[in-house]
Parts: structure tokens; sequence; C-alpha cells
């Protein structure tokens, strides 16, 4: 379990967590993971983002697992 300098709270409460995640979290680290993840949703739509067969396989397996 992380420690913290300065925790947020030690309430124990899900609430506490979504602060002490929050406290990690910068704008600026926000705001460069919201354009990267926008970026690979537009190369995933205009098919420019593929996952090899092989890489795929523990995927598909993991999914097929949960539909039986």
């Amino acid at each position: 379990m992380p420690v913290w300098e300065d925790e947020p709270t030690k309430s124990g409460s899900v609430g506490g967590a979504a602060a002490a995640i929050a406290a990690s979290f910068n704008t600026k680290d926000v705001s460069a993971m919201a354009s990267g993840a926008k970026e690979m949703l537009k190369s995933a739509k205009s098919g420019g983002f593929r996952v090899s067969e092989e890489a795929a396989k523990p995927i598909r397996e993991v999914l097929k697992d949960y539909v039986e």
C-alpha cells in the first residue's frame, strides 16, 4: 500500500480513495492522458491501430472463458 506524505483522508472510504487518487494527478498529466486516449481512439477508428492475432489470443481466451 502506498504511503502518502500528506494523506487526504484515513477514513478508508471510497471517497477517501478517490481523493488520494485525485491528489496524485496533476492537470498536465490528466491532459496528456486524455490527449493520448483521443489519438488512440482516432487511430483505431481509422484502421491504423491493430493488434496481431498472437497478441489478441489471451484477450480472446479470457472473453471466451467469461462467456462460458
